[in-house]
């Protein structure tokens, strides 16, 4: 309860901050756009949910989880990040689906939504770096643009060439933070271990179909502004994403409310945009995305089946 009154709290700032004529904007919604912001969704999750059945098929021998299963406990685990934290309720959302339903160990289970997760963190990484030249330093867009090709393309190669090396930097990065803490002791080696099934052919397909789910991020971000009429350029879209997810990861509040917003209208009106068509764009985010999260559950067990028990399809 206290998270999520932060989560008001903050959001209910941005509008005093804003002004309420900024919510006015979102009657202009066009909403053959808003339905069609299903799409980038469905690719999203679809995509999500191939990187995930990829790992599980490494560390678990049987039962094979079909991606279609997989899809289904991505859409449900998504729709239980609106009203908890979303890296709890994704990770162990997820955990607890394959451990209760599929009968996976819960050893392999956390294992393998841990390393799905970070997959994403890995390019967070990569590009938040990148996008602050253009945020911090004044670097035109398109030069940006071309050191993150270079950066994405330099870690592809690192990833095929210098895959053991970039995971003892990575164990060592990680250990001084871990050993701090007992209680990680144990996951931290049940990780180290799972990281073992993973080579470097396997890490370059996890890391291209991460690459593709964050084009589709973007597109659904980018169509968003579209639905509801506001000129916020494409490109600044774009390269504010990286932080969008950034606020999107490090939040306690439920659903990331509030702090997910306050990072967007933030990195928006360093972009010259006005508080009103910021506050409408990162209101009418809120609620298409939670839209599209409640209609993608049932898509999701359509085309899986009504049955929630065990499934190999």
């Amino acid at each position: 309860m206290f998270w999520a009154a932060v989560g008001c709290g903050l959001m209910a700032s941005l509008i005093v901050v804003s002004g309420p004529e900024g919510l006015s904007g979102l009657s202009q919604l066009n909403y053959g756009i808003a339905v069609a912001i299903m799409l980038p969704t469905i690719a999203l999750t679809g995509l999500m949910s191939l990187r995930w059945q990829m790992i599980l098929r490494r560390l678990v021998a049987q039962p094979i989880v079909g991606w279609r299963r997989c899809h289904r406990y991505v859409a449900t685990s998504m729709l239980i990040g609106c009203v908890l934290p979303r890296e709890l309720a994704d990770i162990g959302g997820r955990t607890l689906c394959l451990n209760q339903l599929e009968g996976i160990p819960i050893k392999a289970a956390v294992s393998s939504t841990v390393i799905d997760r970070l997959f994403d963190i890995g390019i967070l990484l990569v590009l938040l770096p990148v996008v602050s030249l253009y945020w911090f330093f004044d670097f035109e867009w398109h030069v940006t643009f071309a050191v993150a090709l270079f950066a994405v393309i330099a870690l592809l190669a690192a990833l095929q060439w210098f895959f053991d090396d970039l995971l003892r930097i990575g164990e060592a990065i990680v250990r001084p933070v871990v050993t701090r803490f007992a209680s990680l002791r144990k996951f931290s080696l049940q990780s180290n271990q799972a990281l073992d099934g993973i080579d470097s052919v396997l890490a370059t397909r996890l890391y291209l179909i991460s690459l593709a789910k964050l084009v589709a991020l973007m597109l659904r971000t980018i169509m968003i502004a579209w639905a509801f009429g506001l000129e916020i350029s494409p490109v600044v879209l774009v390269l504010a994403t990286p932080f969008g997810q950034l606020g999107n990861s490090i939040t306690l509040t439920p659903g990331a409310i509030g702090v997910s917003e306050a990072g967007w209208f933030v990195i928006l009106k360093m972009a010259g945009i006005t508080s009103p068509d910021a506050l409408a764009f990162v209101v009418g985010q809120r609620i298409l995305v939670t839209l599209a999260g409640v209609a993608l559950v049932p898509i999701a067990i359509f085309l899986d089946g009504w049955s929630w028990h065990g499934s190999t399809k």
